[in-house]
């Protein structure tokens, strides 16, 4: 299950999935390091609630209150 989100978070942490460009690095490292944290809940969230966590400095922190 690890490497499947792993690869999920690979796939839409490293693209802006409203423009298609590559993500810049440093919100890249945190929406991954976010999505393995929640581990196979990552599935679950909407990529618009992804990508406007993106740019937070602590993704995590930012999609709990985002879903509340």
């Amino acid at each position: 299950m690890h490497a499947q989100i792993q690869s999920y978070a690979e796939m839409v942490c490293g693209t802006n999935l409203k423009t298609g460009h590559p993500e810049e690095a440093s919100a890249k490292k945190r929406c991954i390091s976010g999505l393995m944290r929640i581990g196979k809940n990552a599935f679950k969230l909407a990529s618009p609630s992804i990508q406007k966590c993106k740019q937070e400095s602590d993704f995590f922190y930012a999609l709990e209150t985002h879903h509340r």
